[in-house]
């Protein structure tokens, strides 16, 4: 099976930021019911997330959106649930229409690199229209290539700067005013972009009593796409919510320092993963690899350090009789 038609259901690094935001729900059901709140996303064919948001935390509010009319068939056919509501339009017009008068939480997981500009400008018409204790996540592309690839004969300072001028031309407005063409690599643009999904939401809550507050931002590769997330909670400018649910003490918490956390679990076999699952939480990195016998390869620190940040989060996948 190539990566370019992996499942939706089976992307790893997706399934672990999908199963951390559910963490976060988890989190922030202690303190503020979520039971009754209306979950609004992208559900593709599979409805993954629509089925671990029922099962997990209750919820009985569901709605997808779709507008491709094949998969929209699909899922009709493939509903795992019966309080899933299958609307076939696009997000702009769901956003346009429906009230946000209730409580939701709302995933935007866009794909399209070209779509930035209007992506972006429904995250704003989101925040605009929720309220306070709503929750946002949206996720972007956020590979360079999307910009401009470095031809063979082309100077990479020049293919960074056309990448930028692409970028500004997409969406200016948004853009923090200090960077740089040397931001539009793999590293780079996920903090510029992220740096632009702040913007736009202070843009809109500048002008009333709430707040966007960030909670966390991860960076992923799935499918030969880079992809960057951002989940945040709207709340009461003057409210001290983020400090009650002690977020402050969750590993994946939102840091101004280090603003993105990336997810690059290695491609372990089950035997690596059971050695290392029975060392943790404890051992450190040096130990565990001691006990693999992988001293001499110098890479595999790394994938380990990765690996242990997420193991909690990391999918199993098996045949199962049904």
């Amino acid at each position: 099976m190539t990566s370019s038609i992996l499942p939706y259901n089976l992307r790893t690094n997706k399934a672990i930021d999908r199963s951390i935001f559910i963490e976060f729900l988890i989190k922030m059901n202690k303190y503020q019911p979520i039971d009754q709140y209306t979950y609004i996303g992208f559900g593709a064919t599979h409805l993954e997330d629509f089925k671990q948001i029922h099962t997990i935390l209750g919820l009985n509010k569901l709605i997808s959106i779709e507008q491709d009319k094949s998969i929209h068939m699909r899922q009709l056919f493939n509903k795992p649930i019966s309080c899933i509501d299958l609307r076939r339009c696009s997000s702009g017009e769901f956003i346009q229409s429906f009230d946000f008068d209730e409580n939701c939480i709302i995933w935007l997981d866009y794909v399209s690199p070209k779509q930035i500009n209007e992506q972006i400008r429904e995250f704003q018409s989101v925040i605009e229209k929720c309220g306070i204790y709503d929750i946002i996540k949206v996720s972007i592309n956020s590979n360079p290539d999307t910009l401009g690839n470095q031809s063979q004969n082309e100077d990479r300072d020049i293919t960074l700067q056309k990448r930028l001028d692409k970028l500004k031309s997409r969406i200016s407005v948004f853009l923090d005013e200090d960077i740089t063409s040397d931001d539009m690599t793999i590293q780079g643009l996920p903090n510029v972009l992220l740096g632009a999904l702040i913007n736009a939401a202070n843009q809109i809550t500048r002008r009333d009593d709430k707040k966007f507050f960030p909670v966390s931002s991860f960076v992923y590769t799935d499918i030969n796409h880079q992809m960057l997330t951002l989940t945040g909670v709207l709340l009461d400018k003057s409210s001290d919510f983020i400090n009650d649910i002690q977020l402050e003490n969750w590993k994946y918490s939102f840091q101004p320092d280090q603003k993105i956390y990336k997810i690059n679990i290695p491609d372990l076999t089950l035997k690596e993963r059971l050695i290392i699952n029975s060392k943790l939480p404890t051992d450190t990195h040096e130990e565990i690899i001691s006990e693999l016998g992988y001293q001499e390869i110098p890479s595999f620190e790394a994938e380990v350090e990765n690996y242990v940040q997420y193991y909690r989060h990391f999918p199993s996948f098996s045949k199962v009789i049904i």
